[in-house]
């Protein structure tokens, strides 16, 4: 068993950067997103007489440029080493040097850990004795924007050569260090090593930048790969195929002390590792998954340190799409994440294992019997809001909450802007998404009879999300007025009832029972009378509402909901 999950974070599609609805719909017609290339570093495209990767089973699972990334502008190369077993398939998968975007490190990363590729044969195995255990390989994966034709090509950065594999026969594992005893550390240890063309190991760093989570077993690792005689294969030139120096990479994994607690991921603990919520960004999903219809739940199994840091990092469920597993491993993987570790017996604070999981839904579940309406997700991906270009280059987080009134039949029949962004081309999008007749929703349905009902509801939209920005923590919105606490005893509610009378519009907080509390008018008829009676209406205990249910868990929450008024009987009523 993993550790116990610290929380499984319901990611949809609606919570990514606003940005990702533009796609295909902005005027003019955006460019085509860069093609990412991936290759083994041209100056020794040969190891010294092991796997390699093959080119084939790349194309089975090509690591995808993040579509944010690419819209940002990032590009850059990441260093990748790959786990090859005896029989071919790649077991496991490590950065070795990063790019500088956790997104597309994570992109390899989760290519890597798709078990869809397989390492070929060394191509001059008679020169060594074959390697009988798994062996890690590098390769080079290079994510590029599109080049400007009259910009002349820039010539590679200088660059030691890949391609060197440790001989494990004399490799020795160091012993436990008595540092790490009283944080009870463990785990693995990533490192690159530099081979010399003699077959020394002549120099050992580790890939993880910045504060480590086992910082003691760090260094007996990198003490021992530079003073123990430990040898290895270096990379050969293509062209002479004389041996050269170069970098390989290797691991090595320290097991738990005994007594001393679970390994990584073997055992659950009540005191397990808990991600810190207000550290951790939302994850991408972009419109490239969204629009193959990619859902699944994704679980990243680590190690947290003392210090907070997070290290150590597998799938440990993944999704079955390379581009959520992806979208998750670079959530956790970004820097500024923290985590909260367990304590030992003794009470001292101690390196613990931990599972975070997200759940990747486009479509929501449709709603139960007394449940709000929702607005159907895949509308935004089949229609989304044709935002001016320049409108969405935003700096600071903004939200929109528009109130929306599903139909019976799952349509929408009104919608109106009730916060606004604070930019009029991107409410106006928006606003003339919800009024284009291509937008879906899931009717509420009343409690007794389970017949779909029109009701009101409220949705908000993100706009300019910073990358490494915390959650938003805004009370959520998505509470309805019940329709059947509307009418009086024996009455059937109205089911499609859509006025165009002047609305005084009532604001109120909704609790997980179902209760309206705080009611206050939120925008005025016009009509002091009509307002007046609004509010009389709302105080006078009669009127019920739906509450918001909690994306992923469907657990009723507290909630903000709007509702119009148009007369002596509140809009979704029986008129005379």
């Amino acid at each position: 068993m993993r550790p116990a999950l610290s929380r499984t974070l319901p990611v949809r599609f609606v919570a990514s950067l606003a940005l990702a609805l533009a796609a295909g719909c902005a005027h003019p017609q955006p460019p085509a997103l860069p093609t990412p290339q991936s290759h083994v570093d041209s100056t020794a495209p040969i190891a010294a007489d092991g796997p390699r990767l093959d080119p084939a089973s790349i194309m089975k699972a090509i690591p995808d440029f993040p579509w944010v990334a690419a819209q940002q502008g990032e590009a850059g190369t990441v260093v990748v080493a790959v786990l090859c077993a005896a029989d071919g398939p790649v077991t496991d998968a490590e950065v070795m040097e990063g790019s500088g975007s956790d997104r597309m490190d994570a992109a390899v990363l989760a290519a890597g850990f798709s078990h869809k590729w397989r390492c070929l044969p060394s191509l001059n195995p008679q020169a060594q004795p074959a390697q009988t255990g798994p062996t890690w390989i590098t390769l080079r994966y290079a994510f590029k924007q599109g080049d400007r034709k009259d910009d002349p090509p820039a010539p590679p950065p200088p660059r030691l050569a890949l391609g060197a594999h440790m001989d494990t026969d004399t490799v020795v594992q160091p012993p436990y260090p008595a540092e790490a005893l009283p944080t009870e550390e463990y785990g693995d240890v990533p490192f690159t090593f530099l081979c010399g063309a003699d077959g020394a190991v002549r120099e050992a760093r580790l890939t993880q930048p910045g504060p480590s989570v086992h910082p003691q077993l760090d260094a007996a690792v990198l003490a021992a790969a530079r003073a123990s005689g430990w040898r290895c294969h270096p990379a050969k030139h293509p062209g002479d195929r004389q041996p050269m120096d170069s970098w390989g990479f290797y691991r090595l994994s320290f097991p738990a002390p005994a007594g001393a607690g679970p390994a990584h991921g073997l055992k659950a603990e009540a005191d397990g590792a808990q991600i810190d919520p207000t550290t951790l960004s939302h994850p991408d999903y972009t419109v490239d998954a969204a629009r193959a219809g990619e859902e699944g739940e994704v679980i990243i199994d680590f190690l947290c340190g003392v210090n907070g840091r997070l290290g150590d990092f597998k799938i440990g469920q993944s999704s079955g799409h390379p581009r959520l597993d992806a979208a998750a491993l670079a959530a956790l993987r970004a820097s500024q994440v923290r985590c909260v570790p367990g304590t030992s017996a003794e009470g001292r604070i101690r390196v613990t294992p931990g599972a975070y999981g997200m759940d990747f839904k486009l479509s929501p579940r449709a709603p139960q019997p007394g449940e709000p309406p929702v607005l159907d997700i895949r509308s935004l991906v089949n229609a989304p809001p044709a935002y001016p270009r320049g409108a969405l280059d935003l700096k600071d987080q903004t939200t929109l909450t528009a109130a929306i009134l599903c139909g019976p039949g799952g349509t929408l029949l009104d919608s109106a802007l009730m916060e606004s962004s604070g930019h009029p081309e991107l409410d106006a999008a928006f606003m003339a998404a919800t009024d284009s007749g291509l937008w879906r929703c899931l009717p509420a349905q009343l409690r007794a009879t389970g017949q779909p009902v029109a009701a009101w509801t409220a949705f908000r939209q993100y706009f300019g999300r910073a990358a490494d920005a915390p959650p938003p923590d805004d009370e959520p919105v998505g509470a309805a007025v019940d329709p059947a606490s509307l009418v009086a005893p024996g009455q059937a509610p109205a089911v499609a009832i859509h006025s165009k009378k002047p609305k005084a519009w009532l604001r109120f907080w909704c609790d997980a029972n179902g209760h309206i509390l705080t009611p206050s008018l939120f925008r005025s008829s016009g009509d002091p009378h009509l307002d007046a009676d609004l509010m009389a209406q709302a105080h006078a205990g009669k009127w019920r509402c739906l509450p918001y249910q909690q994306p992923g868990t469907h657990i009723p929450v507290a909630a903000w909901g709007f509702f119009p008024y148009s007369g002596p009987s509140p809009e979704g009523a029986p008129r005379p």
